[in-house]
């Protein structure tokens, strides 16, 4: 009979320690200057003026279109400038200074760009604005 001989089990070979890539040197810094950042006003803002157009020449007399017009007229704060305004501020004017009211608004911003969007191309047509 064959007698069978043990082998030994491989050992595992531990593993060295790798040697440790050089380190990288760091990239040389070009001095940058970064220019002041600029206001832009949004794309879709644009600039008014009123002609002076009163409300009672005016087809249709809905509250929002007369207090708008009303509004333009009387408007007392020193920021606002009839030759040269946006109509978002406009409205919003209107509404601090009590022209246009919004008692039942749940999200009053979106509701003035609403106001905005629905009333610009009727003023423009009427004639109370013209785009600057």
């Amino acid at each position: 009979m064959a007698t069978a001989t043990k082998k030994a089990a491989p050992t595992a070979k531990k593993a060295s320690p790798r040697k440790a890539a050089p380190a990288a040197k760091p990239a040389p810094v070009a001095k940058l200057s970064i220019p002041a950042p600029v206001q832009k006003s949004s794309s879709r803002a644009h600039r008014f003026e009123y002609t002076g157009k009163l409300a009672s020449e005016t087809r249709q007399k809905t509250p929002q279109f007369v207090a708008m017009i009303a509004a333009m007229q009387d408007i007392e704060d020193p920021k606002f400038d009839p030759k040269g305004f946006e109509l978002l501020a406009l409205v919003q004017l209107a509404v601090k200074e009590g022209h246009l009211a919004m008692p039942n608004t749940k999200n009053p911003d979106k509701q003035m760009r609403r106001i905005v969007a629905y009333y610009k191309g009727r003023l423009i047509e009427e004639g109370y604005v013209k785009q600057i």
